[in-house]
C-alpha cells in the first residue's frame, strides 16, 4: 500500500487516470481491512490529488 502512495504521479492523463482508479480502489480495501486511520487519511488524500490532477487534465485537453 505504502509503495502506490510513494510512486511519482504519471505525466500523461491515461496514467493519471488509472492511478486515480487504482487509489480509488486501495481506499475501498482499506476501509474493508479497518487499516489504522493515519494509512486511511494518507490514501484519501492520494486519491483526491490524483483526482484533481485528472480533473485539471481533463480541463487541458478539453482546451485544444
Amino acid at each position: 500500500m505504502l509503495t502506490i502512495l510513494e510512486e511519482l504521479p504519471p505525466e500523461d492523463p491515461a496514467g493519471k487516470y488509472d492511478l486515480f482508479c487504482e487509489l480509488l480502489n486501495l481506499e475501498d480495501a482499506a476501509h474493508a481491512a479497518h487499516v489504522e486511520q493515519w494509512l486511511l487519511d494518507e490514501v484519501q488524500i492520494a486519491r483526491e490529488t490524483a483526482g484533481e490532477e485528472v480533473l485539471t487534465s481533463a480541463r487541458e485537453c478539453s482546451r485544444h
